[in-house]
């Protein structure tokens, strides 16, 4: 008569542990709130395939499976609420397909975008992708107040956007701007941005002029121009 009992325990242990191993969702909700933006217009990115991912991590039976699709809306906006299940084995992903932006990546660059650890749980996670396309710009670099062949220009460049947020180095003493010149550079395949110059003019009659100039580079033109006068 004893083993009906046993059973009965083992029976009921399994349903304890089955109670407490199954996936517990959390009260509160998680956001995943997608933001795709062009940082130097302000400009959203429209119909941006993005995904949220269920990751499980435990063991052998680790995996992943896609939760939820959609796109971005006219305002670059895209966003997914949910209870995330409680338990730290079970993580989740946010991903995009930015190959709906250019070829492969080629005609863009992405200067910021979400970290790679994943959502936080119950909370409003603000995936924030800062995107700038490539664009045609030269430079166009002329004295407009020339004294002579004795004018001599340098200058330096700060990039807002894909820079480090330092100078770049001063024109190098072998390609200095000497005299009344009047230069256009080849046009180049650069990413948008703000672009500040500082020159530097020692005159033909030994005294020095400094400027500071920002060119707010924006694609709107077949081809842009960052213009260095002095």
């Amino acid at each position: 008569m004893a083993h009906p009992k046993i059973n009965y325990v083992l029976i009921f242990l399994l349903v304890v542990i089955l109670f407490f191993g199954c996936k517990k969702e959390s009260k509160e909700y998680t956001t995943a709130r997608w933001e795709f933006v062009n940082p130097v217009t302000e400009e959203p990115y429209a119909g941006v395939p993005v995904a949220l991912i269920l990751k499980k991590y435990h063991g052998v039976s680790s995996g992943s499976e896609v939760i939820w699709e959609g796109e971005t809306n006219e305002y670059g906006i895209a966003e997914y609420k949910f209870k995330a299940y409680l338990k730290n084995k079970y993580g989740y992903l946010e991903t995009s397909d930015l190959d709906v932006l250019g070829a492969l990546g080629y005609d863009y660059t992405v200067i910021s975008r979400p970290p790679v650890e994943g959502l936080n749980k119950n909370e409003i996670n603000e995936l924030r992708y800062e995107i700038l396309p490539y664009h045609d710009r030269l430079t166009h670099i002329k004295n407009n107040n020339c004294q002579g062949s004795g004018d001599v220009m340098k200058f330096r460049q700060k990039y807002i956007y894909t820079g480090s947020g330092n100078w770049t180095i001063w024109t190098p003493e072998h390609a200095l701007y000497e005299g009344c010149i009047n230069d256009y550079s080849q046009i180049l395949s650069r990413p948008l941005d703000h672009i500040v110059t500082e020159i530097e003019v020692t005159r033909q009659d030994g005294s020095v002029e400094n400027y500071i100039d920002t060119s707010f580079i924006e694609g709107e033109n077949n081809v842009d121009t960052i213009k260095v006068y002095y």
